[in-house]
């Protein structure tokens, strides 16, 4: 199976202030800066416009707090072009069938995997512009 080629760029810089034209990228993984930001929401409608149509945006963040996570995410998905692309099972080696929502995000918690000494509490959302 043959992967697909990306041009790759990345750009590591102060969300807040970056300057992110629109309809720009194939893929963007934000991983934990939501905790430390201001005002998330307008940053994730921000990075929405900055994909392409049918470009990915991957947010993650490593709390066991809903509102940081599955809550923080749900708001976007009926009134912008983000939708979730869900996860299936099998998809990523090893991840039990429970750390997927029944909405088709990650969410794991310290209790799954205690006999090799757990995880953190970890939620992730693959979000996929339709529009």
């Amino acid at each position: 199976m043959m992967r697909p080629q990306f041009q790759e760029q990345l750009i590591n810089l102060p969300l807040i202030d970056a300057p992110l034209e629109q309809s720009t990228y194939d893929l963007i993984f934000a991983r934990w800066v939501f905790l430390f930001l201001p005002n998330p929401e307008t940053h994730i409608r921000k990075l929405a416009r900055a994909l392409k149509p049918g470009g990915l945006l991957v947010y993650c963040v490593c709390s066991l707090q809903p509102e940081e996570g599955a809550a923080r995410v749900a708001p976007f998905l009926g009134s912008s072009p983000l939708r979730i692309e869900p996860l299936k099972a099998g998809e990523i080696p090893g991840l039990p069938d429970e750390a997927i929502t029944p909405e088709g995000a990650l969410r794991t918690l310290p209790s799954q995997f205690a006999a090799p000494g757990g995880w953190d509490g970890f939620y992730a959302a693959r979000l996929r512009r339709v529009s």
